[in-house]
């Protein structure tokens, strides 16, 4: 197995600085999607109704989906870090041009040799992509947690984000599970 290679130094500056845009993309996303729909469903003027009534058993149902939902998410994490995996918010990656990152993933993908000079890079970026099979646990979890606030009687634009965020993690599972997949044989293929 390959050794993790260094960073050159002048490199750190960089990698602050994708760490800064990424926290604050997250941010400015999370913020946007929160006001947009509660603007687009009338929800900021406290006039919208829930679309049935609740009830304690819903209540509780609720509640219970929200606690199966962080466990979920508490097991994906813990087993990402007991399998030592590197979860760096910023991988080695980062710090290739998107040409050099979707051709090492090509490689990954295809089973294909890479020359000696690039063959520690594209481990990590392999390692780095079978771990992330590890974070469907963490995608359902989340999934779970937001049905338990939707079965205490939801309003219209909460099952909108809802529905959008079941698409949007549902394709994040299926390349996250693919991805896995392709690595650990690449990494099997290539020791």
């Amino acid at each position: 197995m390959a050794t993790q290679p260094t960073l050159d130094p002048r490199l750190t500056g960089r990698g602050r600085q994708i760490w800064v845009r990424r926290v604050v993309g997250l941010v400015a996303v999370a913020v946007v999607l929160v006001v947009g729909t509660d603007l687009a469903f009338g929800g900021l003027d406290d006039s919208y109704r829930n679309l049935w009534p609740s009830s304690t058993p819903q209540l509780v149902v609720g509640i219970g989906l929200v606690v199966v939902g962080l466990v979920l998410m508490i097991a994906g994490a813990a087993r990402s870090v007991a399998k030592d995996l590197d979860r760096s918010f910023i991988g080695l990656d980062a710090y290739l041009p998107r040409r050099g990152r979707a051709w090492a993933r090509h490689q990954i993908a295809a089973g294909r040799a890479v020359v000696p000079e690039r063959r520690d890079v594209v481990t990590v970026i392999a390692q780095q992509m079978r771990s992330e099979g590890n974070q469907v646990l963490v995608y359902s979890g989340l999934c779970c947690s937001y049905a338990g606030t939707l079965v205490d009687g939801p309003s219209l634009s909460n099952l909108v984000v809802f529905g959008v965020l079941i698409a949007w993690l549902g394709v994040l599972s299926v390349r996250a599970l693919v991805w896995s997949a392709r690595a650990r044989r690449w990494l099997a293929l290539h020791p």
